[in-house]
């Protein structure tokens, strides 16, 4: 924000006085784009609540198993290796360990740090204070005895109990309420109670998707990732107060109009501003997914997805919900 405000600033009076610029162009990412997209609520109301309730679903059969070991306790067990082994395979020679052992495989185009084992152990039952330390080199005897073609190497051993993992999963769902509540607050007071509700709602929508799409994936939810949603809401929500602000500029100067003419009118007119932002957000990401390494690659990976359900969110759900719920009009008619 300093940087925005403060240097860009310098800069500009800096090319004013030396270069004696008389305009300013900008090229626009669509020339005079001009969409119905409100015309098409019903189709984006039917897709959008398809995909809450298959991610609710998914999240009820799936049940514990969305959680990583920062949420319901355990160890994680990260392992450099250098070929494959079927996890069939893998997840039988541990169950001695744990009956209920999860391994999966984790790629990433990067230089270094790209290929890596994961094994999550849940069940505790088996593994005393005593033993606990050297789980790692158990593990590591066990896999390269059986498996030497795997060489596994450069284990990295992360332990987590239950009471701070339950701990971690509350303090999650406080700051995901607080930080929602909040953002409905301002904006109901910079707007008003129609258009904070709206967003709200594009702001849950945005949440459950993206973490659906994520799951989906058979990735799993840990603290990262709670704060990889936390940033995506608050993009949702700039995207949002963007295309509201100009909606309550236009009001203002066509009082004429219906809302939903308006609103359709001012989503057009924020559209090359918001296909610039949500562009560049999205090549940073994209490259950061690609080679920023596998510790990011799950954070990055939710960014990338709700920078498009959040921009979807704002143009289909949270806009049209605030021209419904508008204290004038009603249901539209188009």
């Amino acid at each position: 924000m300093f940087t925005a405000i403060c240097l860009t600033r310098l800069l500009f009076d800096f090319a004013l006085k030396y270069r004696n610029w008389k305009t300013l162009k900008m090229r626009r990412a669509l020339s005079k784009p001009n969409f119905q997209f409100l015309s098409k609520w019903k189709a984006a109301f039917a897709l959008s609540g398809f995909l809450i309730v298959a991610s609710l679903i998914l999240f009820i059969f799936k049940g514990e198993q969305i959680f990583g070991v920062d949420f319901t306790g355990g160890t994680r067990i990260s392992y450099l290796y250098e070929q494959q082994v079927p996890v069939a395979e893998l997840e039988k020679l541990l169950k001695p360990v744990d009956a209920n052992v999860r391994i999966s495989y984790k790629s990433s185009p990067s230089a270094h740090d790209n290929r890596k084992l994961e094994i999550l152990i849940r069940d505790r039952k088996g593994i005393t204070e005593s033993n606990a330390f050297s789980l790692n080199d158990r593990v590591t005897t066990l896999l390269n005895e059986k498996f030497p073609q795997l060489k596994a190497h450069d284990g990295q051993e992360t332990t987590v109990g239950g009471l701070v993992g339950a701990e971690a999963g509350r303090t999650s769902v406080i700051a995901l309420l607080v930080a929602l509540l909040g953002m409905s607050i301002y904006i109901a007071i910079r707007f008003e109670l129609s258009f904070a509700l709206a967003a709200l709602v594009g702001l849950v929508h945005v949440g459950i998707v993206s973490l659906g799409i994520f799951i989906l994936m058979g990735r799993e939810i840990s603290l990262p990732i709670v704060a990889a949603v936390l940033t995506v809401v608050g993009y949702s929500l700039n995207d949002t107060i963007v295309v509201f602000d100009r909606i309550r500029e236009e009001l203002k100067l066509m009082p004429g109009k219906s809302v939903w003419e308006v609103m359709n009118l001012s989503i057009n007119r924020t559209l090359s501003r918001t296909v610039l932002t949500s562009g560049s957000t999205l090549l940073v990401v994209v490259v950061m997914f690609c080679f920023g390494g596998i510790v990011i690659n799950d954070f990055v990976l939710v960014i990338m997805i709700g920078v498009v359900i959040g921009t979807y969110s704002t143009i289909f759900i949270s806009s049209p919900l605030a021209a419904m719920w508008h204290r004038k009009i009603g249901t539209p008619k188009i």
